[in-house]
């Protein structure tokens, strides 16, 4: 008989377990329990001290998470008085919760409104009446200066001088920069690595109308036949504006550059 008895109080108690498991299986609970692994606990505690459906628990759950929280709800407590408030301590955290119906209206942390999202506030417009003064383009000198440092080039000296000086007649001015030569393995690769310079820095200035001439200068250590060493020009070319601006650059090669110049010059010492 004791037997018998106390097989029948353990098929209940599994009844009744089996029962409150299947309280808290909402169609959400397989998706948020493998997102999140302080979920059930959350659900339980929601429903239980909101007095809300497990189904009403899940969608708290899920604003809560959306207002950064990240540990399982450990404690529910209601406001004396208000049915509608209630407050969620989850980790370090607690939230002010207002809700109607089991649905959530609000979740405050310290204070701050964190659902549903606060508008932005409205961005007035900035007055028209006093508009920014347009940027100041930079100056020849600037230009040649910027040009010069896009190009990967050492600079000696820029000459900026008017083409009447000269004896030419022009409505830009004629530019003179002079260079240093950097070196490589071989004579080919510094001869080169003048020629790209040019290219760069061409392109860096086609767009000036302020430019009649632009030569540049390379200046080179030499070593003569007795040892005895000088910085030479081993480079010359020069380019006059409308030169420069029949170069399409998207296409040019600056192997070309001896070949489309207005004057060019190379030391013997390149021809290697």
């Amino acid at each position: 008989m004791k037997r018998l008895l106390s097989l029948f109080l353990a098929a209940c108690l599994a009844l009744s377990l089996s029962g409150c498991l299947a309280d808290y299986d909402t169609p959400k609970h397989a998706e948020l329990s493998e997102q999140y692994d302080f979920y059930a606990d959350s659900q339980s505690a929601l429903s239980s001290g909101m007095a809300i459906t497990p189904e009403q628990a899940d969608e708290v759950f899920i604003v809560l998470v959306s207002c950064g929280m990240e540990a399982k709800v450990t404690n529910v407590t209601r406001k004396a008085g208000d049915d509608g408030h209630c407050q969620v301590s989850a980790g370090l955290y607690v939230y002010d919760v207002y809700y109607t119906d089991g649905v959530v209206d609000r979740v405050e942390y310290n204070g701050e409104e964190l659902y549903p999202t606060p508008a932005p506030a409205p961005v007035e417009p900035a007055p028209t009446d006093d508009p920014a003064a347009p940027e100041t383009p930079a100056t020849l000198e600037q230009a040649v200066d910027d040009a010069i440092t896009a190009a990967n080039a050492e600079k000696e000296d820029v000459s900026i001088y008017d083409a009447a000086s000269v004896g030419e007649s022009s409505d830009g001015s004629f530019v003179d920069i002079y260079l240093s030569g950097k070196d490589h393995l071989t004579s080919n690769m510094v001869r080169k690595g003048m020629l790209m310079q040019a290219a760069d820095i061409l392109e860096s200035l086609q767009s000036r109308d302020d430019i009649g001439r632009v030569t540049l200068f390379w200046a080179f250590p030499l070593v003569d036949a007795y040892g005895n060493t000088s910085t030479e020009t081993v480079m010359k070319a020069t380019f006059y504006k409308d030169t420069i601006d029949k170069i399409n650059f998207d296409n040019f090669d600056y192997n070309n550059i001896p070949v489309i110049c207005d004057d060019f010059y190379q030391h013997a010492a390149l021809n290697g």
